[in-house]
C-alpha cells in the first residue's frame, strides 16, 4: 500500500505528452488542481477537480508505452 493511499481504491489517470503544459492550459480554463506536479519515477503527476465526481489523476509517462503518441 502506498502511504498516504487509501487500500482497495481505483484511482484513473489521464495521459499527456508535457504534464506542465496541460496543466497551465486547464489551469486557464478554470480547472482546479489539488496536487502539485511531482516526479513519481515512472512519471510526472498530479491531480484535478471534477464537479460530480471527484478528483482525476493527469500524467507525463515516463515509462515505454504501446500507444504510438507516447513512443
Amino acid at each position: 500500500m502506498i502511504a498516504g493511499r487509501e487500500e482497495g481504491r481505483t484511482e484513473l489517470f489521464l495521459m499527456c505528452k508535457d504534464v506542465e503544459a496541460t496543466r497551465r492550459e486547464l489551469e486557464e480554463r478554470g480547472v482546479q488542481f489539488v496536487d502539485p506536479i511531482e516526479d513519481e519515477g515512472w512519471g510526472l503527476s498530479t491531480r484535478f477537480k471534477v464537479p460530480g465526481y471527484g478528483e482525476l489523476g493527469l500524467y507525463e509517462p515516463r515509462h515505454p508505452s504501446p500507444l504510438p503518441a507516447f513512443s
